[in-house]
């Protein structure tokens, strides 16, 4: 589980292997169960080859979660290659 400072996930990706590539990203509470907000349905899907992209479910890029709890990511590659990601505290303009 990790506990996180931010409310930003950033991620470095390569979608382009193939055709329709794609990545997304679940937030599981402590249990390992999809917080409803953040569950993998919600996410946009990122595509392309970005170094820094801003991850967000329904367009809402800040993650607010309750208190200091633990959380786990899932990510979820087709065609793709994930590089890094990390959490940044604010939305850049």
């Amino acid at each position: 589980a990790l506990k996180i400072k931010g409310k930003r996930r950033t991620l470095n990706y390569d979608a382009t292997l193939n055709d329709r590539g794609s990545v997304r990203v679940e937030i599981l509470d402590s249990n390992r169960r999809p917080i409803p907000e953040y569950a993998l349905k919600n996410c946009d899907a990122l595509t392309g080859d970005v170094i820094d992209q801003t991850v967000s479910w329904k367009e809402k890029e800040n993650v607010e979660l309750e208190g200091d709890q633990p959380i786990h990511l899932r990510f979820v590659l087709k065609n793709a290659d994930l590089f890094s990601f990390k959490f940044v505290e604010t939305v850049q303009e």
